[in-house]
């Protein structure tokens, strides 16, 4: 089933002048940030910088992101204090200051070293391609890659998940491939555990992303009765309302800020 964006925002704005709290996460590149040359270059639209702060500045209201970049890069790149980051596709949590990591994650960094240094050797050459290393996880970026390349780089990713066995999950995107040494843990394990510190069964959640890896969250969401939104054309099916682009779910959050503040909380 699908809605139109004015009935997210009509059915957010009601729930938090009711009274319940309200939990919006969302992806960065390519959701909060259009796609850049580079991720160092992506920045969050202002339109959507300023929604965010006026939203969180709201009573009952909690929000945060989550991404697969590393938590550190996150952070020092969206360059907003919110309660809740998440980073490494939900490996790596920040929540009220405190960074959160999963049990066996030194043991995953060494891992991971491993995984990484097999992805290099064996894509070096790739027309295109270029790897990223994080603490748990890798990202094998070939958003200006020929359809070869592209190719060869998911046969890589593949057999070296395999020689690594169940260590190491491969999850497909648009524009990569991210190799992560938590088969169990996605986007939704974040969500999840945001939820809990926001409230837990009676938070209403909003997510936002653009690529198959926000698939898990926004199924979540979707069974807790919230509200799923995707960005662009690669947005997955569990989406229940789609945006054009990232400029869109801009005007969509400085829409929703607006109605949020237009309906003062029930006494």
């Amino acid at each position: 089933m699908t809605i139109a964006a004015l009935d997210v925002v009509a059915g957010v704005a009601t729930a938090v002048a009711a009274g319940s709290p309200f939990l919006l996460l969302c992806d960065f590149d390519g959701t909060l940030s259009p796609t850049a040359d580079h991720p160092h270059l992506a920045a969050v639209l202002p339109r959507a910088r300023s929604a965010l702060v006026r939203l969180a500045a709201r009573a009952g209201c909690h929000v945060g992101i989550v991404s697969g970049r590393s938590l550190d890069d996150l952070a020092g790149i969206v360059g907003i204090p919110f309660r809740y980051l998440a980073g490494s596709g939900g490996l790596e949590l920040l929540c009220d200051g405190r960074r959160l990591v999963p049990p066996g994650y030194r043991e995953a960094v060494v891992l991971m070293a491993s995984v990484v240094d097999d992805v290099r050797r064996e894509m070096a050459g790739f027309d295109g391609v270029w790897v990223e290393a994080k603490d748990c996880a890798v990202t094998i970026h070939h958003r200006d890659a020929p359809a070869p390349s592209v190719l060869a780089a998911r046969e890589v990713a593949a057999a070296v998940a395999r020689r690594h066995d169940w260590r190491c999950r491969v999850i497909e995107g648009s524009l990569g491939i991210e190799m992560t040494a938590f088969p169990k843990r996605d986007k939704s394990s974040a969500v999840r555990f945001f939820r809990r510190r926001a409230g837990g069964k009676q938070v209403r959640i909003c997510y936002c992303g653009n690529d198959g890896n926000d698939a898990p969250a926004m199924a979540f969401v979707n069974a807790c009765g919230g509200w799923s939104l995707g960005v662009g054309p690669a947005a997955p099916s569990e989406a229940r309302c789609v945006l054009a682009n990232p400029a869109a779910l801009s005007e969509f959050l400085a829409t929703l800020a607006d109605a949020v503040d237009s309906r003062p909380p029930y006494q």
